[in-house]
């Protein structure tokens, strides 16, 4: 694969799901926009990991769009795909969705871009190794 090659729009892959629970809730009654981005952040880690043999940290957040807010008692599911593989780094999109229990609706909360650079043991940046085997399969 070209190191820097942008790819078409592939399917968004399940990441994480999370309740949201009452120490979740800021004062305006909603789920706290920094534990969101916190679940955010961390399901990007995990896609990275699915698809490439590195060590990654997050670059950049970019577009944030928090459209909706969530309430406790929701379930919150992010979802994942690849945009662009870079040299050194992965750029995704990733989506996170609220499953309102009580009314079995499902609605789009935020949406992201993020790029995750890909680490040596010094620190620095190194070369992205994309997995030959596909996604899920992870060593554990």
């Amino acid at each position: 694969m070209d190191p820097t090659q942008q790819l078409q729009a592939e399917p968004f892959e399940h990441i994480a799901s999370h309740h949201v629970l009452a120490m979740n809730i800021g004062v305006s009654g909603n789920l706290f926009g920094g534990t969101m981005l916190c679940w955010v952040d961390e399901a990007a880690a995990l896609f990275a990991d699915r698809v490439a043999r590195n060590t990654f940290v997050t670059y950049e957040m970019e577009k944030v769009r928090f459209l909706r807010p969530c309430h406790t008692g929701d379930i919150v599911d992010i979802a994942a795909r690849l945009f662009q593989v870079r040299r050194c780094g992965l750029d995704l999109e990733l989506k996170a969705e609220r499953l309102n229990r009580s009314e079995g609706t499902r609605e789009l909360v935020l949406t992201t871009r993020v790029v995750m650079v890909a680490i040596g043991a010094d620190g620095g940046k190194t070369d992205v190794n994309m997995r030959a085997e596909g996604r899920g399969s992870v060593d554990l």
